[in-house]
Order: structure tokens, then C-alpha cells, then sequence
């Protein structure tokens, strides 16, 4: 499908504006500007919806009546994240729906103590409101968001087709320090590109620091449950009942690809590991990446197991 000019020239423009003057803007009011640039580029329509106490910001890309696709990003990110990643999967024919969790992007705070047990249970709700159609969904989630994904499947199966979990977290392994997981000034977030990236991009100050000053409040509450150990997927993934992906970068620094290996063991799933990516592999390859869930939604479903 043939992307607009117009919509690639006009967010381009928006964006080196930001490069430009954003260090002299709040930092709010700049981040607004890119992510709107961002959504402008890729044809992304923007929503809001209301879920139980929660107010969630939402886009959509593609043919309202294709097969849907819920896009969940991971810890500090937003659907903007994942926008290279929903481009492929339109063109590939399908409807994408992606979600700004509590606390991220476009979706305000939720109340102090949000951990990911909450999280799990409010994409099962929003899935359940935006997508009640017949044709059950396909829910993918990086990072975070593949941990937030596999326990919403696994306490709601009969709402999702598949499952792809992209680097996901959920498993133990040895994380990094906060100040690299949380960057709070210009140079911890150049410090920890290269967990993200397996050749790390340049990119501007200005950038950094616009990414740095987003609020961390609702991040530390969801690491917090991550450490405490409650939700871990060890040992609950051979009970998903819907058909599963594994993707992992081959370079990932963060959560090494020895993770992806037995989370794709215990569900039983095929892993496609992704060469020169890093833990950013839905940035760094989203072609192969996007192609890569495509190819899996288009074949026959594996017979459930006995």
C-alpha cells in the first residue's frame, strides 16, 4: 500500500522542527510534537477510550475490516514505538491496534501501586472494548509488554487468536542498573543505547533529553513488581492455549537471546531469531519483523497439543 507524500514531507518537517527548537520548548509540548509528526507519517488515527478508572490512548492503522492485529509496547515507550513494526503489518493486510499503556505516551497516570498483574488485566479489558468483534485478535507485545501480553492470554485465552512475545521480559535474568533502565539525564540515556540497539544509532542531545524528562513514576512501579517476582512467566507458559511466536534480536543486551530460547521451549513455539538487532529488533528490523508475524498468521494453526 503507497504511503502518502505529503504525510511523509509534512511529519518530516514537524520532526526537524523538534530536532531544532525542542530543547527550548517543555518538554511536554515537544514530545507532543514529534509523536504527532510520527502519527501524521505513518496514517495512524489517534483515540481515546475509557477502561473501568482509566483513561487509554489508542491508534489504529489500516483497513477497519482486515484481520486485527493489538500492538503492546514495553516499559518507557508508547504505540509510537512500534509504528515502523504497524506499517509492515498493514501493507501485509492487516488491521493494527496499538495501546499506550498507564503512565506512557498519551495515557495518564494510574494510581500509585500500578504493577504488572493491573497492566495484564487492563489490555484484556481494552481488548475486549475495542476489538469485540468476531474475529478474535492477535495480541504482540515487546519488551514489558510481551510479559504484560503472555499473562493476559494465559488468564484470558478465549479472547486472542495468537500470540507473539518480541524480547520479552518475564523471565529471570540479570538486568541492568535503573539508571540505564530509567534515564533521567541526557548522557544515562546515550549510556544505554547500546543495550537497546545492537549498533546503536546516533542521535541528537536534544532528542535525549526530551526522552529523559518523561515522568518515570508509573516505570518504577511496574519494575518494582517485576523484581518482586509475583508474576513471573517461569513455569506458566506451557498452559497457553493460543498459538505463539517468539522473536528475539540476536544482539539483544538487555534480555539475552537465552531467554527467548526457553521461553519459546516451554511454549512450544517457533523462535525467529533476528541477526544485527539488538532488544529494539521491532526498530532495527521491523521488515523482518513484521514479515516474520505475517508469514506465522498465515499458516494453518498448529493442532492443540493432547
Amino acid at each position: 500500500m503507497r504511503r502518502r507524500w505529503w504525510r511523509w514531507v509534512a511529519g518530516g518537517l514537524v520532526a526537524l522542527l523538534l530536532v531544532v527548537g525542542g530543547i527550548g520548548l517543555q518538554p511536554g509540548a515537544a514530545i507532543t510534537l514529534w509523536r504527532r509528526a510520527e502519527y501524521l507519517r505513518a496514517g495512524a488515527r489517534a483515540h481515546m477510550l475509557r477502561v473501568g478508572d482509566q483513561n487509554l490512548a489508542w491508534i489504529e492503522m489500516g483497513d477497519p475490516e482486515a484481520d486485527p492485529v493489538l500492538l503492546v509496547h514495553g516499559l518507557r515507550g508508547e504505540s509510537t514505538v512500534l509504528l515502523a513494526l504497524a506499517r509492515v503489518l498493514v501493507e501485509r493486510g492487516y488491521r493494527v491496534v496499538a495501546i499506550d499503556l498507564p503512565g506512557h505516551g498519551r495515557s495518564p497516570r494510574p494510581k500509585p501501586g500500578f504493577d504488572i498483574g493491573r497492566a495484564a488485566t487492563l489490555v484484556a479489558r481494552a481488548t475486549e472494548r475495542l476489538l469485540p468483534g468476531p474475529q478474535r485478535p492477535v495480541i504482540v507485545g515487546h519488551s514489558m509488554g510481551g510479559w504484560i501480553v503472555a499473562l493476559a492470554a494465559l488468564e484470558h485465552p478465549e479472547l486472542y487468536s495468537r500470540v507473539v512475545l518480541i524480547s520479552s521480559a518475564g523471565t529471570i535474568f540479570d538486568p541492568p542498573s535503573y539508571p540505564l533502565l530509567l534515564p533521567r539525564t541526557t548522557s544515562e540515556a546515550r549510556g544505554g543505547m547500546p543495550l537497546l540497539f545492537d549498533d546503536p544509532p546516533w542521535v541528537p542531545g536534544p532528542i535525549l533529553w526530551l526522552a529523559a524528562q518523561r515522568d518515570p513514576r508509573t516505570s518504577l512501579d511496574l519494575l518494582r513488581s517485576a523484581a518482586d517476582g509475583r508474576y513471573l512467566l517461569e513455569g506458566l507458559l506451557g498452559a497457553m492455549v493460543p498459538p505463539a511466536l517468539v522473536i528475539w534480536g540476536e544482539g539483544d543486551r538487555l534480555i539475552p537471546v537465552a531467554s527467548g530460547r526457553r521461553i519459546a521451549a516451554e511454549l512450544g513455539a517457533p523462535l525467529l531469531i533476528v541477526p544485527h538487532a539488538g532488544h529494539m529488533v521491532v526498530w532495527e528490523a521491523s521488515e523482518i519483523v513484521g514479515n516474520g508475524i505475517a508469514d506465522f498468521l498465515e499458516r494453518p494453526a498448529p493442532p492443540p497439543l493432547p
